[in-house]
């Protein structure tokens, strides 16, 4: 580990040298915002036999120091193409993870002789400017009025790895704690997402772009979208990976990457049937989204919280669901959207094999069909073909929309907001909503309701504890001994809260 002065920033970087004479290129390791050089660490195991190794600290990032006044990426992008010359790094590839990857799309923008290829995982290539301001915003209201970044990294930490362990959510607190939170919102900002696609543009290096297929927030079809924008990109999803690839999947990155490296880049398709394929397509899928509310001309709503019941058109319809697994297919194609065939007889019928489920399914869809038929339609809206099964309508379920609902107001970060959001939602809970089936799919579902029922009761008994309000902190933990099966703690802090 070393340090350079660059003016008034320290920058703190390494400079791995290959272990054969013969290896002529280097690599260039940029972290992400927030993080530092060390999550490279597993990946130079497996890239270093095949290239010379140059990670560093971001300005105001690990022991980096920021510097005197704002911090801009124009400043990243700076910083690198004085390292490559200070350093005499004349024949390299950029590797860049997050934000980092943006001194390399600018420094490729350039086309610089001795950049040979940019590889881009989970960039923010191309994000839609009211998105990119809403991601903005929240990214602020999480960290509020602290002077580092501890908060966003204890709010992200979770979702950054595939399977986080403890080992390594002390480690992205630790290297958020480190930087300024002035120096992390001068970087991240919108002009800076919107900047980026015209840099992209210009690029005639091969790109690479890698996104983790398990990332919630720079989802795949965020980098595979960029491809629009660059002729010479290829994009991979890497399986059972987030947004730290390189930490989730070392190996299979080092080794993608490598052979990317390694292959000739001739243009598999020229750039005109590329620009007419493009311009086809995304007309096709806008005017498929512009006739999306007329694609369906029935409605099917299947309620589940306030008893079992299933409305076509407003027309409630109770009778013969109960018969033949018409209630447990009709709720599961709720929940999937569509089914094959063998999945729902290993569902319905796991004892039978497979010939007499499959007789059985005959006779159960034959039946759901005909409740499932308008009269004035004559024709049903359950729909089949040789292997999949599926609602020819707009299928809405109150259930599913109470999950979504849930999964809002966890993700809301003012206090009071949520606290109102969830006793709304508990609320909806009535002594009818118990589950309407026992087949294990959908028990597992249930339970793991109950569970966020559960954490949702108790995090508002903990404010109003908080508050002194008693009376309100018992009504909502006798609501979570309804969803506690192992209520021996909770009765004892009822029988605490009552003596107050």
């Amino acid at each position: 580990m070393a340090v350079i002065k660059r003016d008034d920033v320290l920058i703190h970087y390494e400079h791995l040298q290959a272990t054969s004479p013969d290896i002529k290129e280097t690599l260039i390791l940029i972290h992400a915002l927030g993080l530092d050089m060390q999550y490279w660490d597993e990946a130079i195991e497996h890239l270093h036999p095949h290239y010379h190794i140059f990670r560093y600290d971001l300005r105001g990032h690990g022991q980096s120091s920021a510097g005197s006044g704002k911090t801009t990426v124009q400043d990243l992008c700076d910083d690198l193409e004085w390292l490559l010359s200070e350093l005499e790094i004349t024949s390299y590839h950029i590797i860049g993870h997050g934000l980092g990857g943006f001194p390399g799309v600018r420094l490729g923008a350039q086309n610089k002789e001795g950049l040979k290829t940019i590889t881009l995982m989970s960039v923010p290539l191309h994000f839609p400017k009211n998105l990119a301001n809403q991601v903005v915003m929240a990214r602020k209201q999480i960290v509020g009025d602290s002077e580092t970044m501890l908060p966003l990294g204890d709010h992200v930490v979770d979702q950054a790895f595939y399977r986080p362990t403890e080992d390594l959510r002390q480690q992205i607190k630790d290297s958020y704690s480190k930087v300024n939170s002035s120096v992390y919102f001068d970087i991240f900002s919108v002009k800076s997402l919107e900047l980026t696609i015209n840099d992209l543009q210009a690029i005639s290096k091969p790109i690479l772009i890698l996104s983790g297929s398990a990332d919630p927030k720079f989802i795949p079809e965020l980098s595979h979208a960029s491809l629009n924008f660059a002729t010479h990109a290829r994009h991979y999803s890497v399986p059972k990976a987030s947004f730290m690839v390189q930490v989730d999947q070392p190996k299979l990155m080092s080794d993608w990457i490598h052979e990317f490296i390694q292959e000739e880049h001739d243009e598999v398709y020229p750039n005109s049937y590329r620009r007419q394929f493009r311009e086809e397509m995304y007309q096709e899928i806008k005017d498929r989204i512009i006739k999306d509310d007329a694609l369906y001309t029935d409605d099917v709503c299947i309620s589940i919280m306030n008893g079992f019941s299933v409305s076509i058109n407003g027309k409630k319809n109770v009778a013969g669901f109960n018969q033949r697994k018409a209630k447990q297919i009709v709720v599961y194609l709720a929940f999937k959207q569509s089914a094959t065939r063998d999945e729902l007889c290993d569902l319905l019928w796991p004892e039978s094999d497979l010939t007499q489920a499959r007789n059985q399914l005959r006779v159960s869809l034959h039946h759901l069909k005909k409740l499932l038929t308008i009269p004035s339609h004559h024709d049903s809206l359950l729909r089949t073909d040789r292997e999949h099964i599926y609602i020819n309508a707009k299928v809405q379920c109150d259930l599913l929309d109470h999950i979504n609902m849930i999964h809002h107001a966890q993700s809301l970060n003012v206090q009071e907001e949520k606290i109102a959001e969830y006793e709304r939602l508990l609320g909806q809970i009535s002594s009818q909503t118990f589950p309407v089936l026992y087949e294990e799919w959908f028990l597992e579902r249930y339970h793991s309701l109950e569970s966020e029922w559960l954490a949702m009761s108790l995090y508002i008994v903990d404010y109003y504890e908080a508050k002194g309000n008693v009376s309100r902190a018992i009504y909502y933990l006798d609501m979570a001994l309804k969803f506690d099966h192992n209520e021996t703690e909770l009765i004892s802090r009822r029988e605490v809260l009552s003596k107050r």
